[in-house]
């Protein structure tokens, strides 16, 4: 599971658009848009969303760029219900896949008036005047494929700033430090897996992944090694007895305390306490 600061997305998609011109907007796996720049969007797409019909054929065709994007994993070009270029690029993370990028929004290469011909045709059951929609499709950026190019490139370079900026960041990696966290304060008292799932409002098998991806170790080993490596500082600090080290882990049975204790260290407690 994802978790997307949405300010800042927006925040750097408008200063993509700044330096390319390009609108540009970045989708989830399920086709959700989450951030969209520039605000308001071109006249030309405006006067197209105006009308329900139109709105939903721009919808449509972005999800149909946006699908085989996904699907492939690899950049897709494709020219948009009203006949503009769009560009999709899938958004990756160590070989994962987790949403979607799209910018564009531009005339084709060698536009003429018969393209200007084509758009109207395209739009003419919208009802939008002709005069307008030409004139505000004649503002739109051209495009130009080597600029395009390169901006797909920086902006597939900007995807590992979204994470390393935690823009974009898995709730898994976060949450897998708070339940890390949550143990090392918590040694002394019982912990199992329906303590972490109560506390952190998660289920079993969320619990499970989290450890089997972000920990060494299922959840009872690493709690009891952890409780091991606390035991032998307190120890070697000689200032507590063995009974009260075996309280303070949680292992409030010494005979149990000393056999898990033996488990993971090779000797007694007594033995270590002693060596130390």
């Amino acid at each position: 599971m994802l978790k997307y600061d949405i300010e800042e997305l927006n925040k750097l998609l408008l200063d993509l658009y700044r330096i390319t011109g390009y609108t540009i907007s970045l989708w989830d796996t399920q086709l959700n848009q989450l951030a969209f720049q520039p605000h308001p969007i071109p006249t030309f797409c405006a006067l197209i969303k105006a009308s329900p019909e139109g709105k939903r054929r721009c919808e449509e065709s972005d999800r149909t760029i946006l699908k085989k994007c996904i699907e492939t994993r690899s950049m897709h070009w494709h020219i948009c219900h009203a006949g503009l270029v769009d560009c999709a690029l899938p958004l990756m993370n160590d070989n994962e896949l987790i949403g979607g990028i799209m910018f564009g929004q531009l005339i084709p290469q060698g536009n003429s008036e018969n393209d200007i011909f084509k758009i109207l045709k395209n739009v003419e059951a919208l009802q939008i005047d002709k005069e307008t929609i030409k004139t505000e499709y004649k503002r739109l950026k051209p495009f130009e494929l080597d600029v395009a190019e390169a901006t797909a490139m920086l902006i597939s370079r900007c995807v590992a700033f979204m994470q390393s900026s935690r823009i974009i960041r898995h709730i898994s990696t976060e949450l897998s430090s708070q339940i890390e966290q949550f143990i090392d304060d918590n040694l002394s008292s019982h912990i199992d897996s329906k303590t972490l799932c109560n506390r952190f409002f998660i289920s079993e098998s969320t619990l499970r992944k989290v450890f089997s991806k972000y920990f060494p170790c299922p959840l009872v080993e690493y709690v009891n090694k952890k409780r091991v490596d606390k035991a032998k500082l307190l120890l070697q600090s000689g200032k507590m007895k063995i009974s009260e080290v075996a309280i303070s882990v949680g292992i409030p049975d010494q005979n149990y305390f000393a056999k898990v204790f033996k488990k993971y260290t090779g000797c007694s407690p007594n033995k270590y306490k002693a060596k130390k």
